[in-house]
């Protein structure tokens, strides 16, 4: 296999893109000191790292050692209501409240567990006011393109149409009593894009309630929520570090940012896969956050015959 050009090596190593991000993201960043700083310079700090496996990620908490006593209980606590989310929001489990949705909306209106309710009614305010770009029930293109069991195809543009007709938001009907039915038979909902969040949002206001002002967790990486300040010599009041990966080169950092107050990060969906068989077809489709999910699947993404990478 022919070495890549040094161009390309460039390119793929994201080098200009790196310093661009790195001159914003500093350019934000304050220049002095906090004038109250929060640990003295040179004085040791610890974290206190609670972790535990929950929505098929690892769903970890940082909080600032010793600053209270109660810490370790109420961030093991918060990842229980982590599971108790997973345990309704689930639809790879078939006692669910989503499974038992999916199961019987087709044929009658469901009473579902109230943060499912709760899920569902922010879900399709959400589908509206991005008139599409956000919909829970593309679970039908999951599976035909493979990603609801990792086993990826390629499905022929017909097939994708014809799809199209089992999704969107338009047929998930909540009724006044709490109870939810599907429009169309077919209709499936999946709460991916929104459960890590939920989560998260759950953890925040656990943590509120026992008087914790000062932590980060985060579910997978993919989900980030930070609040107050870490006590160490090298945030000068800044509030959480985080690094934001080369998302062709995961190993190396574009930047370095501080998150401080309530704030919670999300990406923008990207798609990668590649099938095993020899000859492999890549595929690679981004969705942006203001376009409706429709539209990008009604023009069928670019793919690329390339041979497998050698190993």
């Amino acid at each position: 296999m022919p070495k890549p050009t040094s161009h390309r090596r460039e390119f793929l190593k994201g080098k200009a893109l790196q310093k661009s991000l790195t001159d914003k993201a500093f350019a934000h960043q304050p220049t002095r000191k906090s004038a109250n700083p929060i640990a003295p310079d040179n004085s040791p700090s610890y974290l206190l790292h609670v972790a535990r496996k929950a929505m098929a990620c690892d769903f970890q908490i940082f909080l600032n050692a010793g600053e209270q006593q109660n810490a370790t209980e109420a961030a093991v606590e918060a990842l229980d209501g982590v599971e108790e989310v997973e345990n309704i929001l689930s639809i790879h489990r078939s006692h669910t409240s989503a499974s038992k949705l999916n199961q019987d909306g087709g044929t009658k209106a469901v009473q579902v567990d109230p943060v499912l309710l709760e899920i569902l009614k922010q879900a399709k305010q959400l589908w509206r006011q991005t008139d599409g770009a956000f919909d829970i029930t593309s679970t039908a293109l999951s599976k035909l393109w493979g990603f609801h069991q990792k086993e990826h195809q390629l499905p022929t543009q017909k097939e994708i149409e014809q799809t199209l007709t089992q999704v969107g938001s338009e047929h998930l009907i909540i009724n006044e009593d709490g109870s939810v039915q599907f429009a169309k038979p077919q209709l499936q909902i999946n709460l991916g894009s929104i459960g890590k969040g939920y989560a998260l949002d759950r953890c925040h206001q656990h943590f509120a309630a026992h008087g914790l002002t000062n932590y980060l967790f985060h579910g997978g990486m993919s989900s980030v929520l930070a609040k107050g300040q870490r006590l160490n010599h090298n945030s000068h009041g800044l509030g959480w570090q985080i690094g934001l990966r080369h998302p062709l080169v995961p190993e190396q950092y574009l930047a370095h940012l501080w998150l401080e107050t309530l704030l919670q990060v999300h990406p923008v969906t990207r798609i990668n896969f590649s099938t095993t068989k020899e000859n492999a077809t890549a595929i690679s489709l981004t969705l942006e956050p203001d376009t409706p999910l429709k539209k990008y699947c009604q023009q069928q993404p670019s793919a690329q015959r390339q041979p497998k990478p050698m190993r």
